[in-house]
């Protein structure tokens, strides 16, 4: 249940009670009863003594009938170890994705204040108080304000169209197109959102002078052959209201916003102090842990409006936590799974293999009375071991590449039939059957020859 994402219907309403307890506990007497109603009535069927001879024979049809359940083991265990290689993989790989932003000792919260602020003059007011009041805390670094806050769940992403001066207008249909953010001069250092070109949005850019911009290097890219080329260029869009002219100014690296294996985007920021938005998220730098600035951020806001409401409050790494826990749930499910399977696998390899001792322990006495070394004896029961975990790993392969494609949703940077995930799980699953072979053989080369024929 912490794991679960809010996807996963009703994940949340789940506990456990006797009627899962029970129900888990009556399966599993079917189970044992159905796995030891036929062997007992084969054995009733056959006699005491014929039971006898068959042990010491160890029936052909019963041994491949037991091989061929070890490897259906083995195949079945190596599908759901490869998928939980997959996922890992996918996982780790997602978890270093370039973002743009430095996610670690962030704090943010977003607040809305058209209500109480609701004039131009009344927002840049409230904003420039509560970032000043927020820098003074003990601990914080850099503080800034967005409208568009990566990773947040009520993003107010605002796309339109734009121009650029210059150059012929585009048609409706082919017109560029910018997600456009309202920020302040400190949100890029507070973010550690890297300056590619010229500058940034600084205290110069007022309400009174020329309206400037900042855009994204990917923005800068798509529609200049270079970034300083961007530089001093004049867009025309619109953000609200009627259609304004604004100068880049500055390039800064692109940014993710949505999820870790999304796009990044082009976007271009305008400063607070010249479109003042009253939808802002305040960004909150911490040279220790940010969530001990959980209180003293609420106390700050509510110091400058106690009647503001703040939306959301968390850490950046907790809101980009949650848009992979859909992904993580996932992993922590299949690799439960896979852990059972392995155990079952390598148990059962072992079980049959301490069978097929016990039933040829007198075989055993023979070659060892007639030279056959303990290396010898420990090769041939780890072999036999090791041609039936190989041929379960051949026909696990074939599905796990199958089952692979099942999970082409949650994989991102590799592919179904990624060769690490594949080769390193069966490498894996081949190294503990390994040790299971190893067990009954050095059993039974350590047997006493003697003993064993007197007892036949």
């Amino acid at each position: 249940m912490r794991l679960g994402p809010s996807s996963v219907p009703w994940i949340h309403t789940l506990f456990l009670d006797w009627r899962a307890a029970a129900f888990t506990a009556g399966m599993s007497l079917i189970v044992a009863l159905i796995s030891g109603v036929l062997p007992a009535f084969r054995a009733a069927r056959a006699g005491l003594a014929s039971a006898g001879r068959q042990t010491a024979t160890q029936n052909s049809s019963q041994h491949r009938l037991r091989a061929g359940l070890v490897v259906l083991e083995v195949a079945l265990a190596l599908i759901l170890v490869t998928g939980a290689a997959l996922l890992a993989r996918s996982f780790a790989g997602l978890l270093n994705v370039e973002t743009g932003f430095a996610r670690d000792r962030v704090l943010v919260a977003q607040v809305f204040a058209w209500d109480y602020n609701p004039t131009p003059a009344q927002l840049r007011t409230f904003f420039d108080a509560t970032i000043e009041r927020l820098q003074a805390l003990p601990a914080v670094q850099d503080v800034g304000a967005v409208s568009a806050m990566p990773f947040i769940e009520s993003n107010i992403n605002i796309q339109n169209v734009f121009a650029i001066a210059g150059r012929p207008p585009p048609t409706q249909a082919e017109a560029p197109r910018a997600y456009l953010s309202v920020a302040s001069p400190g949100y890029f250092d507070a973010m550690r959102i890297p300056l590619k070109a010229g500058r940034l949005l600084d205290d110069r850019d007022g309400p009174d002078r020329a309206r400037v911009a900042v855009i994204s290097e990917t923005m800068a890219r798509r529609y200049w052959l270079s970034l300083d080329d961007a530089l001093g260029s004049r867009l025309r869009f619109r953000f609200s209201g009627t259609p304004a002219d604004v100068e880049v100014v500055g390039v800064v690296g692109s940014l993710r916003h949505e999820t870790l294996d999304g796009e990044v985007r082009d976007e271009l920021f305008m400063p607070l102090a010249q479109i003042p938005f009253g939808s802002m998220t305040f960004v909150v730098r911490s040279a220790g842990d940010a969530s001990a600035l959980l209180e003293p951020t609420r106390a700050a806001i509510w110091a400058i409006n106690p009647s503001q409401t703040i939306y959301r409050i968390a850490t950046l790494d907790e809101l980009v936590a949650k848009t992979v826990s859909p992904r993580r749930f996932a992993l922590a499910v299949i690799v439960g799974f896979a852990g059972l399977a392995l155990l079952l696998a390598v148990a059962g390899v072992y079980g049959l293999l301490s069978a097929l001792m016990s039933a040829r322990q007198r075989e055993v006495g023979l070659r060892v009375a007639l030279g056959a070394s303990r290396s010898d004896i420990i090769q041939l029961v780890v072999g036999r071991g090791l041609v039936l975990t190989t041929a379960g790993l051949i026909i696990g392969v074939s599905g796990a590449l199958g089952a692979g494609r099942m999970l082409q949703s949650f994989l991102f940077g590799i592919t179904p039939a990624d060769p690490l995930a594949v080769g390193a799980s069966a490498a894996f699953m081949w190294f503990a059957a390994l040790i299971a072979c190893y067990l009954p053989a050095r059993r039974a080369a350590g047997a006493d020859p003697v003993t064993v024929l007197r007892g036949e």
